[in-house]
């Protein structure tokens, strides 16, 4: 299955063609992020993994499930850095999900 999450910048609505799964755009500040975003997980439905080309961190401000095999419920972190890779999850109640992207920035010193 092809995996939005993994992408460098997402493109808007993409995930929304995913069963049980919707998107709302909060903020894009610039081509390298950070880009912000609710997702609404529907219980049951299942967010594929893949693996991270940017920082990704995700907070869940409501429902539980499952990722990477470790149990989600409101207040759970989980941060994704670049290579990395991201596991699946699952909704076994809707899922609410903060989620920022963002580039790695290089700083160069005079």
């Amino acid at each position: 299955m092809f995996n939005p999450v993994g992408m460098a910048m997402p493109i808007p609505g993409l995930l929304d063609k995913l069963p049980g799964i919707r998107t709302k755009p909060l903020a894009r500040f610039n081509t390298g992020g950070p880009d912000v975003e609710m997702i609404r997980v529907d219980t049951g439905a299942t967010l594929s993994g893949g693996r991270a080309e940017v920082h990704r961190m995700w907070v869940v401000f409501s429902g539980s499930g499952e990722c990477g095999g470790r149990g989600i419920a409101e207040g759970t972190f989980i941060y994704s850095p670049p290579g990395s890779d991201i596991p699946p999850l699952r909704a076994d109640q809707q899922v609410i999900i903060y989620s920022s992207r963002f580039e790695t920035r290089r700083v160069t010193r005079s």
